[in-house]
């Protein structure tokens, strides 16, 4: 039978000794009784008595100065890594359940439609490949810097307040004006404002009021050609 020394306090077992393994490595490292004892108290009845996760971090950083300075470097070593495996484990698990998200690889909550990381659409219908789409998606910013830029405004043009006349005039003048400086009109859009009923000398007129919303566009960079 093969000796073993134990990874936190470097005793050498002896042929009849237990060793214990707390986690499988390549290292293939386990306990001596009395440090697994030590490890069981020290580390597994902490991590037990946790409520949930959310102080999982200051207990692991809490649990790993205690260890190295009462085991020194092996000991702190060994629960280390312990600590990663365990949640390399939980990912595992976590990822068996749940999709991860093909771009960011971040964990897909079943009830989500869209990454909230990078964007990506789960729903979505793809032309292309599921890897051709992860290459494009994470080229996409060399791919903005070729685009095109544009830059927008915004002007409104109301009707007759008091007639609800459609101003012509008006709207011809903002266009030429806009054109002259590079713009190009891109969006068009009614808004009602609401109705107006007028009186006078006993005759009665509606006159629906809205506002022309125009939307400009200007092009300030081309597009680059690679």
């Amino acid at each position: 039978m093969a000796k073993y020394e134990c990874a936190m306090c470097g005793k050498t077992l002896g042929l009849m000794e237990t060793i214990s393994r707390e986690f499988q490595d390549d290292k293939n490292r386990g306990l001596c009784p009395k440090c697994h004892r030590y490890f069981v108290n020290t580390v597994k009845k902490r991590l037990d008595e946790m409520n949930d996760s959310i102080g999982y971090n200051s207990v692991k950083q809490s649990i790993l100065e205690q260890i190295r300075a009462e085991n020194g470097n092996s000991g702190y070593e060994y629960v280390e890594d312990y600590f990663k495996y365990q949640e390399a484990q939980n990912l595992k698990e976590e990822n068996a359940r749940w999709e991860a998200c093909p771009v960011c690889g971040k964990i897909r909550d079943p009830q989500e439609d869209i990454c909230g990381t990078c964007g990506y659409i789960y729903t979505d219908i793809k032309g292309l490949s599921n890897e051709d789409y992860v290459k494009a998606a994470k080229t996409r910013f060399e791919q903005y810097r070729r685009n095109p830029l544009y830059e927008y405004k915004v002007e409104v043009v109301q009707d007759s307040a008091l007639t609800g006349a459609f101003k012509k005039t008006d709207i011809q003048n903002v266009l030429a004006v806009y054109a002259l400086d590079g713009w190009r009109l891109h969006t068009a859009v009614t808004n009602e404002l609401g109705k107006m009923v007028l009186s006078a000398a006993g005759i009665g007129t509606n006159a629906t009021v809205d506002q022309m919303i125009l939307i400009f566009e200007r092009c300030i960079k081309d597009r680059t050609l690679e």
